[in-house]
């Protein structure tokens, strides 16, 4: 069984440290100094029996747990990567290209820290992901295989990847970097899950949910992901270096708030009108959309097996 590890502060010192969960509830502190996610991985070879040995000597409810994903990193995201998402996004259900794109560090914070809906935004949107943490530098392009995967993912953990609607859909539908990257709209945690061999035989059966108010508005396996972990990282080691402790996201399900047009009104709009017209066609479109993020609401994110076995923890972010 993998390990699940935490980064925090304890509520009486702003020292920030590093744990490992056991019972779902105790943490067994690690000893030594990491301030980059890094420095962690390239000692959890060596320590990791060391470390899990340790007693605990903590409880959950007397820290601050942090996002695991320390700066600087490289937030790396794949669109469009579940069929349900592309087809309520205007696409086909499948494609043979592998959409890549990235969302600012500037974003990254904690799973239970609130969320800021930026200024200019009037469409704010949910997407709960699963992320995959890089365990090794990648300078060249590599061969990666459903059996080496492992050998190049160190950890799984819970993203939200918060979207400004609007703002992406700027400068001729193509900001997705800024309306992805608002301070605070990349919550991470609160566990960084680091699996063993046997679990990774337990990757397809990982469940998504995303829940607003209670509500149940995301759901679905990793198995429905189209472009997998592995052709994922050969592909994008082609031409971009990542490096231990970046993160990939590997896309939403379907289920957004967002109410696009169809493919005919987007095509009509984008031959009749310029692009600030075809943003406010797209607000009016939702002004009525209850689906959309507010400021008040609660957005609550799970990543497990069903049976439980294996557990990402729960995320909780409120909508300031």
């Amino acid at each position: 069984m993998g390990l699940s590890i935490i980064r925090y502060t304890t509520k009486s010192s702003t020292k920030i440290s590093w744990g490992i969960i056991k019972n779902q509830k105790e943490i067994s502190p690690i000893s030594g100094d990491f301030e980059q996610l890094s420095q962690l991985i390239s000692k959890f070879d060596e320590q990791a029996a060391i470390w899990n040995a340790v007693k605990p000597s903590l409880n959950l409810t007397d820290v601050n747990i942090l996002s695991p994903i320390t700066k600087p990193c490289k937030l790396i995201c794949q669109g469009l990567n579940y069929a349900e998402h592309r087809e309520e996004a205007g696409k086909e259900r499948s494609s043979d290209y592998n959409l890549i794109f990235r969302k600012d560090e500037s974003a990254i914070t904690g799973p239970y820290d609130p969320v800021n809906i930026p200024s200019d935004c009037q469409i704010f949107d949910y997407e709960i992901e699963l992320g995959l943490v890089l365990g090794k530098n990648i300078t060249e392009p590599v061969q990666v295989t459903k059996e080496n995967v492992s050998d190049y993912v160190v950890a799984w953990c819970i993203v939200n990847d918060f979207s400004a609607r609007d703002m992406m859909f700027r400068a001729s539908f193509r900001q997705w970097y800024l309306g992805k990257s608002g301070r605070t709209l990349c919550p991470i945690g609160p566990i960084l899950f680091f699996p063993d061999k046997a679990d990774w035989k337990r990757f397809d059966d990982l469940q998504l949910t995303l829940k607003v108010d209670g509500e149940i508005r995301q759901q679905a396996f990793a198995n429905q992901l189209i472009f997998r972990p592995a052709p994922t990282i050969s592909y994008i080691s082609k031409n971009i270096d990542m490096y231990a402790g970046d993160l990939i996201l590997t896309g939403t399900p379907g289920g957004i708030a967002l109410h696009p047009p169809s493919k005919l009104k987007r095509k009509m709009a984008e031959l009749l009108f310029d692009e600030r017209k075809q943003v406010e066609m797209m607000v009016k479109m939702n002004k009525d959309n209850t689906r959309l993020l507010r400021s008040g609401q609660q957005v609550t994110c799970t990543i497990n097996t069903k049976d439980g076995v294996i557990d990402l923890g729960k995320m909780e972010n409120f909508i300031a």
